[in-house]
């Protein structure tokens, strides 16, 4: 099934690349994202189950897998661009779950330099113990991929040491919270 997914997601790649442009176009001279931009996130998802298909011959580094590992860098790169045409979350986690994803594809389609230019943001320090986790790792993640000197490592490990500092105080009673829930 996953290949007849990629056949039909390469025999389709012009479409969905101009509908991306589009929107990143008319967005560039004001205009609003489709109210029903549905066409282009289930092209999103049907992306993603075909890098997921190819995901065990992307890291092969046998000579059989060849052209395979180049649709899936093909497909990585394909879902950054089509990433980039949705409009940027409102909500402060699920902005960081889609720069997240937008790194990943970035990286895993061979696209280093984009990711780089992916934005981050310094984290807010949220009360909230899953949520100071998800904002830690996403900074660190983000440091990582926009690293330009060695400053940048020590960066992004600081903020898992801070994270761990901070895990003996903050742990504890975020899990006592969600006992008393269930």
């Amino acid at each position: 099934m996953a290949d007849s997914v990629i056949d039909m997601l390469v025999k389709d790649r012009d479409g969905a690349m101009e509908l991306a442009r589009q929107i990143r176009l008319d967005r560039r001279l004001g205009a609003e994202f489709p109210p029903d931009a549905s066409d282009l996130q289930n092209t999103i998802l049907s992306y993603e189950l075909a890098i997921i298909g190819l995901w065990d011959h992307a890291f092969d580094r046998s000579a059989r897998s060849s052209q395979q590992k180049a649709e899936f860098h093909m497909l990585c790169g394909d879902c950054l661009d089509l990433l980039k045409a949705l409009p940027e979350p409102q909500d402060r986690s699920e902005q960081m779950l889609h720069r997240l994803k937008m790194v990943s594809y970035a990286y895993l389609g061979e696209r280093w330099e984009e990711a780089q230019e992916i934005g981050g943001g310094g984290p807010e320090r949220s009360a909230l113990w899953r949520d100071r986790v998800f904002e830690s790792i996403f900074s660190a993640v983000m440091t990582l991929a926009r690293k330009s000197e060695r400053g940048d490592l020590e960066l992004a490990t600081g903020e898992i040491k801070r994270l761990r500092s901070e895990q003996g105080g903050m742990e504890g009673p975020y899990l006592d919270g969600i006992d008393a829930e269930y």
